[in-house]
């Protein structure tokens, strides 16, 4: 991976993002040829079942690290001027529930500036259908199901942190949401962004 290539990617983009991701699938049912290595690494930060094989476990620990090493190179460069950073993960679609795979991310960062982080600064209180899975990709179907149940210092910047983006309605949802609990400055962050084809 060109980690230089990373970091440009994150200083030009509204919604940050450090890899390209290529969903498995196209929208024809057909396999899509694109995929790479990291858009594997990304489908691997799903938690693995209690059944599954080992090799699934170990791409899964090997994506938590492959993606904890870039989160905290970005933090590193990219955050030099400030002491503290909160970090929000953007629920997940089922009520309560955050990514295991983001939330060990956030927890093994080692970074120069401190962080904090809270699994109740953004919560799911309604499960909503996954929007790969058809449902609903309006930003209101978020606004109207996260809550903010630990209210976030408004003096100390958050980074809103997400597995992937594609139409981007989940980060500002979510950044509304903060915004409107009194945070100022909120920095969103997507793992992998996804690319769109028209096939």
């Amino acid at each position: 991976m060109d980690e230089k290539k990373t970091l440009e990617k994150l200083a030009v983009s509204s919604v940050w993002y450090m890899v390209d991701y290529h969903p498995y699938w196209l929208k024809d049912g057909t396999k899509n040829p694109n995929v790479d290595k990291n858009s594997k690494a990304i489908m691997s930060l799903k938690t693995p079942k209690k059944e599954d094989e080992e090799w699934k476990i170990q791409k899964h620990r090997a994506a938590i690290k492959l993606f904890t090493r870039l989160l905290q190179q970005a933090l590193n460069d990219k955050l030099e001027d400030i002491d503290f950073i909160q970090i929000a993960i953007v629920p997940s679609s089922t009520a309560g529930k955050i990514s295991d795979g983001l939330r060990a991310i956030v927890k093994s960062l080692n970074t120069k500036v401190t962080v904090i982080f809270d699994e109740k600064f953004l919560v799911r209180t309604r499960s909503v259908t996954k929007a790969h899975e058809g449902g609903d990709r309006s930003i209101n179907k978020h606004l109207d199901t996260i809550q903010v149940e630990t209210i976030p210092s408004p003096d100390i910047p958050i980074l809103l942190l997400d597995d992937v983006t594609t139409t981007g309605n989940s980060l500002n949802a979510s950044r509304d949401l903060l915004n409107a609990a009194g945070c100022k400055n909120i920095i969103m962050l997507a793992i992998g962004q996804t690319v769109e084809t028209n096939e």
